[in-house]
């Protein structure tokens, strides 16, 4: 299906959606999934009027106080003070049961343009990703080094030829490409994000998929070798960096390796193989796709199948 969504318009007053990156995903999971990951992370203008106090105290009784979806960490106290503090300020575990989490079902084959006018049109395609924690998600990282993870001159230098960057060389305006790889605890979405002038945009979606279809033919041991450095080189260097990187890292691997080796060792046990079946998997999958900007020249879904 397809049609202007007329419900997220770029809104000025709200920070979030001022920015069009978060339009263009927040739209996205609405029409990829139908359960919980469909449902908006922000409230539409006309809505916001009808909340009251009585509506955020439901809200944080059900959700912020439920233990299903709150994580407390202590750091620099012991677990006593720590289950105290979640007590007297957040939930009691007592006589509370844990619900049944909410099943994600990938819809697919769903296009939403959201009409902002201009003469740049910004555009993600994505097809049904991988959970965290499994090795298809470790697979989908792979694929986004073998492709180019994005086609910015500001992270190549300029210099740094990308699959996704030669494919696109036909392009007479700037644009940028990139490689999307997102994980939830049950649920994932895959793709592309672009980002070109009105009239270019459907060349450089058509040229962009087309790199990902070409791997479903095989991977050269060169490609896999360098995407397999690139990605074991982000490993090691958000491991020194920070925790959060840490444990970002260790969702996207097969095992929750506990040291890098470990991490890096899960890396290289992946094969050309492997890859070109996980390809072959994403272009099975029904795919969804968010357009914002001039629908000038804005494909249809099912011509870029």
């Amino acid at each position: 299906s397809s049609g202007i969504n007329a419900e997220w318009p770029l809104r000025p007053g709200s920070k979030a959606l001022a920015n069009p990156e978060n339009v263009l995903l927040e739209e996205a999971h609405r029409i990829a999934y139908s359960g919980g990951l469909g449902t908006p992370l922000y409230a539409a203008s006309h809505n916001i009027a009808g909340h009251g106090r009585d509506e955020v105290l439901e809200f944080w009784e059900k959700h912020l106080r439920d233990p299903n979806n709150t994580v407390l960490v202590g750091i620099g106290m012991d677990i006593d003070t720590v289950s105290g503090l979640a007590d007297e300020f957040l939930w009691s575990l007592d006589g509370r049961g844990l619900e049944t989490p909410v099943t994600e079902s990938w819809t697919g084959s769903r296009h939403s343009h959201i009409e902002a006018g201009g003469n740049t049109t910004r555009a993600v395609y994505l097809t049904q990703g991988a959970a965290t924690g499994t090795r298809e998600a470790l697979l989908l990282n792979l694929i986004r080094h073998v492709v180019g993870v994005t086609t910015s001159p500001a992270v190549h230098g300029g210099n740094l030829k990308t699959k996704l960057m030669s494919a696109a060389d036909h392009a007479q305006k700037p644009h940028s490409v990139q490689c999307l790889n997102i994980n939830y605890s049950d649920a994932g979405l895959f793709g592309l994000s672009v980002v070109a002038d009105s009239e270019e945009v459907g060349d450089v979606l058509h040229s962009s998929i087309g790199v990902m279809g070409s791997l479903k033919s095989g991977i050269s041991d060169e490609d896999l070798a360098a995407a397999k450095n690139k990605l074991k080189l982000e490993i090691a260097t958000q491991r020194e960096v920070s925790l959060m990187g840490l444990v970002g890292l260790d969702g996207l691997l097969s095992v929750s390796p506990s040291t890098t080796a470990q991490a890096l060792a899960a890396v290289d046990s992946i094969t050309s193989e492997e890859l070109a079946g996980m390809a072959k998997a994403i272009a099975k999958s029904s795919p969804i796709m968010v357009t914002l900007g001039n629908e000038k020249q804005v494909p249809a879904l099912k011509e870029l199948l």
